[in-house]
């Protein structure tokens, strides 16, 4: 840096601030300026964006009137970076790219443990990861009440943020990792894992604390995903990661199938012990089976029909035939090119998945209307 430069800019003069303040609203309002005119599969997107938009109204009024009449300037950080990262799963959960019949079943399997009814919102990245984002997704009453309190905005509703691979998006084999990434959440927002660390290693600490945290909440996310996609995620897990030993973050592929094979066979395991426990006194539930495995259903596939599901556990249930009759029945489909038969699967669980939202949404239309 010259000295020239230096004594042109001082990061502490309000000069300073206030461009960097202005030059945050330019950036943030041409990405809002990209979201206009979405539309959105949930129409509490709708309400969600309109809040969005008047808080970044108001705070760039405030901004700027305080710029203005050279009044003390505020730090907007949290504000800057929820309304960012806001707009980027906006982005990817319009009508056209959302993998809105894998939300819809992601969304079964949410309302059997949070009550608040959070919107599922997805992001599609360029690599082969699937991701639960928190950002977002943590209770942030501090944060709102602010904002509320500041600039007079109230969000009513919170975003629960997926990330998942853009050329995966109807994808109806890789996307059961959502599963997995959807109870990351519910231990997050349970404190289920942190309970387990209380209650069974309160002695450990630092890095190896946060090593054994670790590898709780993936045992979790695998059991949780069990309850309602059997070994569908552990199907992808051995073919992603069949030799990974253990490390900081993960246990050992082997180790995980082990404990959820002892979840499906109900046998002991210590690991599972600890996990059913916390999760009963926290959510007064127990992890336990909410599939519906649909081999009477096979025919339907072979012979290129959706079947037809008639309730949520069977809904589940359709990812667990895909990957069985992918691995063990392949061959009873009249077509032999495999590519055709992973299209066909595909898009026969997208036509049943589709079918039954229908279906439900009239029948709930028709109860609705005998009891008026």
């Amino acid at each position: 840096m010259t000295q020239e430069f230096e004594d042109l800019y001082d990061p502490e003069s309000y000069s300073s601030k206030s461009r960097f303040l202005e030059l945050e609203l330019c950036k943030i309002r041409r990405q809002l300026d990209s979201i206009k005119g979405n539309e959105y599969s949930d129409r509490v997107l709708d309400e969600y964006q309109r809040c969005l938009f008047l808080l970044f109204n108001n705070m760039e009024a405030k901004i700027l009137a305080s710029i203005e009449s050279n009044e003390p300037l505020g730090y907007y950080l949290a504000e800057f970076s929820f309304i960012t990262s806001s707009i980027q799963f906006l982005e990817d959960s319009v009508f056209n790219i959302l993998p809105y019949e894998t939300v819809y079943c992601l969304r079964k399997a949410l309302r059997d443990w949070v009550e608040e009814d959070l919107i599922i919102v997805t992001s599609l990245n360029k690599t082969d990861n699937y991701a639960f984002n928190p950002k977002l997704s943590y209770r942030m009453d501090d944060f709102f009440t602010t904002v509320k309190s500041d600039f007079g905005v109230e969000f009513t509703s919170r975003l629960l943020q997926i990330s998942l691979p853009k050329q995966d998006v109807t994808d109806y084999f890789f996307s059961v990792v959502l599963y997995h990434e959807l109870a990351h959440f519910i231990d997050y927002e349970k404190e289920i894992t942190e309970g387990i660390m209380e209650m069974k290693f309160p002695e450990l600490e630092g890095r190896e604390r946060q090593k054994k945290l670790n590898h709780y909440r993936e045992h979790f996310a695998d059991l949780f995903s069990a309850q309602y996609i059997h070994q569908a995620f552990i199907y992808y897990l051995d073919l992603r990661a069949a030799n990974d030993g253990e490390n900081f973050t993960h246990p050992a592929t082997y180790d995980r199938i082990e404990v959820v094979n002892a979840f499906l066979e109900e046998e002991d395991n210590e690991i599972l012990g600890h996990i059913q426990v916390a999760v009963e006194n926290v959510t007064k539930q127990k992890l336990s089976i909410r599939h519906e495995l649909i081999e009477e259903k096979y025919q339907d596939f072979y012979d290129y029909l959706p079947p037809v599901i008639e309730n949520d556990a069977q809904l589940h249930g359709l990812f667990i035939a895909g990957w069985d009759i992918w691995l063990n029945h392949k061959e009873k489909f009249p077509e032999k090119n495999p590519t055709k038969i992973y299209a066909y699967l595909n898009n026969l669980i997208e036509k049943s998945i589709s079918n039954y939202m229908v279906t439900s949404k009239w029948n709930a239309n028709v109860s609705e209307q005998d009891g008026n």
